[in-house]
This record gives structure tokens, C-alpha cells and sequence, in this order.
């Protein structure tokens, strides 16, 4: 999985990129409720990692995904505070990437089925 996202990383075409700025809302609970809102859809704490800074602005997120691997019910969390975590996104159709996939991206080949 590094490997995967040092290659995204470090692709030419990033790092000349337009920044672009989205706007959307978050929602911030303490940890707490975040942990009643993740048991209310039976997910677990899937992957975590910490962001790399793209300029000397941003700061290193501490995000979590919890998922539940059964009902495919996802959520991305970044932890933005001492008890303080804000839910990034939630969704459904959480599932592994096939390894033909993986591989594929591995050996640097392009499919725009990822």
C-alpha cells in the first residue's frame, strides 16, 4: 500500500497540478461520539496513515477509515485535535481493490476501472 501511494505521490503530472480548493462541510464529534456513530453501522478501523504535506501550509492529517467490510458502509475520519475527529466522508460500496488491480498498478500499467 506505500508503494501504491509514493507512486500517486511522485507522478509528474501532481506535482505541476493547479492547486484547486474544494469546499464542503464537516461534521466534528469528540471521540465519544464518533465512537457511537462508527458502532451504530458495526465498522471497524480498516487503514490509517498519516497525510503528506504538499506545501509548507498544510499540516499532516491523522485520518482513519472505518468500514464494514459486510454491508460495504465506509467512513473517512481525520483526527483534527486532542478529542477532536471530523468526518471527511461516508458512504457505501466499501470493498478491497481486486488483485488483478493491484498488480496491474504495481507493474505501472494504467486501468480506469480503480
Amino acid at each position: 500500500m506505500k508503494k501504491i501511494l509514493a507512486m500517486f505521490l511522485l507522478m509528474p503530472s501532481l506535482a505541476f497540478a493547479e492547486p484547486k480548493t474544494a469546499t464542503y462541510e464537516t461534521i466534528c464529534l469528540n471521540g465519544k461520539d464518533l465512537t457511537n456513530t462508527v458502532n451504530e453501522f458495526k465498522e471497524l478501523p480498516f487503514v490509517r496513515g498519516l497525510s503528506v504535506p504538499l506545501t509548507q501550509q498544510e499540516r499532516k492529517l491523522s485520518l482513519v477509515i472505518f468500514a464494514n467490510p459486510t454491508t460495504g458502509s465506509f467512513t473517512i475520519v481525520e483526527k483534527a485535535g486532542e478529542d477532536l475527529y471530523c468526518i471527511l466522508a461516508i458512504g457505501g460500496g466499501f470493498e478491497p481493490v481486486p488483485k488483478g488491480i493491484q498488480d496491474d498498478v504495481k507493474q505501472g500499467q494504467e486501468k480506469s476501472t480503480l
